[in-house]
């Protein structure tokens, strides 16, 4: 009998990493028609702001924080792939930091912990100099790391958008639907 349940509870587990094919951002796999996974985030209560070429933009509260989205999409099939989110800019280094870590905890808490993680200043910059941003826009600073959920990667960074302007940034990428814009990309070459 306990042999049964055991071959019962592993059957179970195979069938639910099976069933999960796609990256889930906020509980919505990253696929399908990159208009119909917007209309969803629509639904999450996101609001469309306007589509470029770069793909879909969006804003809403992510995590406690009014925040930019930007859903990218292969070329040929628009198949959705990727999903940035920009949290506001912070102009307090530690504010800044303390969002980067809660995001990072939420991250080891959910998918283990991450498979790169890279936070320095870098000469001649330190920790606790008041020259954090400085640092940054002189590419003195790393604020990096990611995360391997099986199906795709996350990345969780900070990054300068422009001077003087730092923000938390989360990248969910899907790897068959990335897989599949490259293969769509090269597929004439």
């Amino acid at each position: 009998m306990k042999r049964v349940l055991i071959t019962f509870a592993c059957i179970l587990a195979t069938l639910q990493v099976a069933a999960q094919e796609h990256l889930a951002f906020k509980g919505e796999p990253i696929d399908g028609e990159v208009f119909s996974f917007v209309q969803k985030l629509n639904k999450l209560g996101f609001k469309s702001v306007q589509k470029t070429d770069d793909g879909y933009y969006l804003e809403g509260l992510f995590s406690g924080h009014n925040s930019m989205l930007l859903v990218e999409s292969s070329l040929i099939s628009n198949t959705a792939h990727t999903v940035y989110v920009m949290h506001e800019v912070e102009e307090d280094w530690a504010t800044l930091k303390r969002d980067y870590y809660v995001l990072k905890k939420g991250l080891t808490l959910k998918y283990g912990n991450p498979i790169q993680s890279k936070e320095e200043f870098r000469s001649p910059y330190k920790e606790g100099d008041g020259y954090a941003y400085m640092a940054f826009k002189g590419g003195h600073a790393d604020w990096q790391c990611r995360f391997d959920a099986k199906v795709g990667i996350i990345d969780l960074y900070i990054r300068e958008q422009s001077y003087g302007e730092l923000n938390v940034i989360l990248k969910y990428e899907d790897s068959a639907n990335v897989k599949k814009a490259v293969q769509e990309l090269t597929s004439d070459l």
